[in-house]
């Protein structure tokens, strides 16, 4: 029972600020894991960004400004779903932040792939639609729940208080 706990389940575990930057860095993590995978599927990164700056910006602009457009938006997105993220997971045991963090990552492919992909290119909506970009919105959940749990390991101990 949660009454039983020693967890202080009122209290979230990050502050918003570090989970901004928690999400930036997942951000960069799920490009470096789409890039690793790029000779397996055939995604070129460089054309994945341009497409996500080109959402923004016309496309007539260069693929130089385009690419680096996309790069800032999705480091923009990512630092705010780490604050989201960071406002709304409270104290839990590590497998249970795990467990978040896996359902997050699987709860922003689903979300990207049906709801935001209904406004995206064909090319675009086939990229987060696929199987990459499923396993790199799984490690930017597992990322932010690492973090998660760095941060929960950093905190000192609190006193036990008997209940009543």
């Amino acid at each position: 029972m949660i009454s039983d706990s020693t967890y202080d389940f009122e209290d979230t575990i990050l502050p918003p600020r570090f989970g901004l930057v928690s999400g930036l860095i997942a951000a960069a993590l799920m490009l470096v894991l789409v890039l690793a995978l790029q000779p397996l599927t055939g995604f070129s990164l460089k054309a994945l960004l341009a497409q996500i700056g080109a959402l923004i910006w016309f496309n007539t602009a260069p693929e130089t400004s385009l690419v680096m457009l996309g790069l800032l938006l999705h480091g923009l997105l990512g630092s705010i779903f780490g604050v989201l993220y960071a406002l709304c997971q409270q104290r839990a045991p590590a497998r249970g932040l795990i467990a978040v963090g896996l359902f997050y990552g699987f709860f922003l492919w689903v979300g990207g792939s049906l709801i935001i992909g209904i406004f995206l290119s064909e090319s675009l909506r086939a990229m987060i639609r696929s199987w990459p970009w499923f396993w790199a919105c799984l490690g930017f959940g597992l990322c932010l729940a690492a973090s998660a749990i760095w941060v929960e390991r950093q905190r000192p101990a609190a006193a036990m208080v008997p209940k009543d």
